[in-house]
């Protein structure tokens, strides 16, 4: 299978998202397995059985499998931040964050 697709599939709707000539085109053997960043666009599909007369597809299983789901920069602040400010408002030797906001703070601030 190729690693960025192909402009000629038939089979896979990719909205027009695959444009690219493959940057990589290999055949794997059964038990290979092939790692690719996050983020690579990816097709596979089997080769005909040398055993099958009608040239059709052998069986094969294809999993694609991220490690790396919800661990972002984004996802760590998101985590992060709140745990950050909890500790700095509760601290008992800086009360800067419970104190209260200036009037009409918004109109030099700016709205979120």
């Amino acid at each position: 299978g190729d690693v960025s697709g192909s402009e000629d599939d038939d089979d896979d709707d990719d909205g027009g998202m695959i444009t690219s000539k493959p940057i990589l085109d290999i055949i794997l053997n059964p038990g290979d397995v092939l790692y690719m960043p996050r983020g690579f666009i990816h097709h596979a599909h089997t080769l005909p059985n040398e055993n099958n007369q009608q040239n059709e597809p052998a069986h094969s299983l294809h999993a694609t499998i991220s490690l790396m789901q919800n661990w972002s920069w984004s996802d760590y602040m998101e985590l992060l931040i709140p745990e950050a400010i909890a500790s700095a408002s509760s601290s008992a030797v800086d009360t800067s964050l419970r104190q209260g906001l200036p009037r009409n703070f918004l109109s030099y601030m700016g709205t979120m």
